[in-house]
Formats: structure tokens, C-alpha cells, sequence
């Protein structure tokens, strides 16, 4: 529903949730699409903790069960060209008004992925 409720011609999402927001996170999407015009989608990567618990972190990087277990398999198998994104279900994203009005938008849990397979 946000897209046509947005005016810009370049749409940006971040996820509400996310709990050291920066301003990089705006800038590292919009910056690929403001400086090359045929660039039309932009998903976000970045470190990912394996934490136990909100005081325990097992690892620095590595976290993304679902990505690893679940989305990765399935690309890897329909769409290999997709494979190659770090983090496919990072809530953060920007694109062009017109591509992202040309497919449709699940709802839910769904939605990165359907952008995704569907820009694609």
C-alpha cells in the first residue's frame, strides 16, 4: 500500500525493527540508484550475529537460519541467477517507482522474496 502512497520516483523501505539504524542505510540504497540510471533495485547486506540471547552473541556473523536453510536451497534450485544475494530477506530496499509498479506485492513474511523472484 505504501507505494502508492509515496510521491518520490525512487522508493526506499527499512524495517522498524532494526536497532543501530544509521543513516548508511539510506544512503548505501539510494546511493547505486541515484549514480547509474540502470541500476532499478537495491536490497540491503550487512553483518548478521548469531546471538544466544539479547546479552549473549555466539558469533559475529553467520546469522540468517531462514535465508540458510530455507531461501538459499530454493534459488539455488529455481533461480541460480538469485544465489549470489548475501542477505535475500533483509527488510531494507529501494527501488524505481517503475519497476516496483510493474509486480505485485505480498504481504507478510513473503515480500522480499516475491520482489525478488519478480523484478528478476
Amino acid at each position: 500500500k505504501s507505494l502508492y502512497l509515496l510521491k518520490g520516483d525512487i522508493i526506499l523501505w527499512l524495517d522498524a525493527d532494526i536497532k543501530n539504524i544509521h543513516p548508511k542505510f539510506v544512503y548505501g540504497l539510494l546511493g547505486p540508484l541515484l549514480t547509474n540510471n540502470r541500476i532499478g533495485y537495491v536490497k540491503a547486506f550487512y553483518e548478521r550475529p548469531i546471538k544466544l540471547n539479547a546479552e549473549t552473541t555466539l558469533r559475529s556473523s553467520g546469522g540468517g537460519r531462514v535465508t540458510a536453510l530455507m531461501l538459499r536451497p530454493i534459488f539455488n534450485l529455481f533461480f541460480p541467477d538469485l544465489s549470489g544475494l548475501i542477505q535475500p530477506l533483509s527488510g531494507e530496499y529501494a527501488g524505481r517507482r517503475k519497476i516496483l509498479e510493474k509486480v505485485p506485492f505480498f504481504i507478510g513474511y513473503g515480500v522480499e522474496t516475491g520482489l525478488l523472484i519478480d523484478i528478476y
